[in-house]
C-alpha cells in the first residue's frame, strides 16, 4: 500500500514517468514511418540517407526503451497500490536489458555524432580543394 511521505512522492514521480513515456512510445512509431517515407519517396543524396538511417534506428531504440520503461512503470504502481512484489528471475533480466537498451541508445547517438563530424570534416576539405585548384 501507499504510505504518506516517501511513497507519495514516488507514486507521483512514477506516475509522471509513465506519461511521459507513453507520450514518447507514440511519437517514436510516427517518426520512424516519416523517416521510412522520406527515404523511399524523395530522392536523396548517400550522407542524407545515412543519417535518416541512423535516425530511424535511434527512434527504433528509443522506442523499445520507452516500452520497457511503461512496463516497469506499471508494475512499480501495482506493486506500490496492491503491494505486490515482483522479484523474479524475469524481473532481473528485464532490469539487465533496460540497462543493455539505455547503453545501445547512448552507442547509437556518438555513432551519428561522429559520422556527421566525419562527414563535415571530408566536405570542408573537399571545399578547400576546389578553391586551391
Amino acid at each position: 500500500m501507499i504510505s504518506y511521505g516517501h511513497g507519495i512522492v514516488g507514486y507521483v514521480l512514477n506516475v509522471i514517468s509513465l506519461i511521459h513515456s507513453s507520450i514518447a512510445c507514440v511519437i517514436s512509431p510516427m517518426v520512424i514511418a516519416i523517416i521510412i517515407y522520406h527515404q523511399y519517396y524523395n530522392r536523396l543524396k548517400r550522407e542524407e540517407k545515412i543519417t535518416l538511417v541512423l535516425s530511424a534506428n535511434i527512434y527504433l531504440l528509443i522506442f523499445i526503451f520507452t516500452l520497457q520503461l511503461i512496463s516497469f512503470n506499471i508494475q512499480t504502481l501495482i506493486g506500490d497500490v496492491y503491494g505486490n512484489n515482483f522479484d523474479s528471475s524475469s524481473c532481473i533480466f528485464r532490469g539487465y536489458f533496460l540497462t543493455v537498451m539505455c547503453s545501445a541508445l547512448y552507442h547509437a547517438f556518438v555513432v551519428e555524432v561522429n559520422i556527421e563530424k566525419g562527414c563535415i570534416v571530408i566536405c570542408s576539405k573537399k571545399t578547400s580543394l576546389k578553391i586551391e585548384i
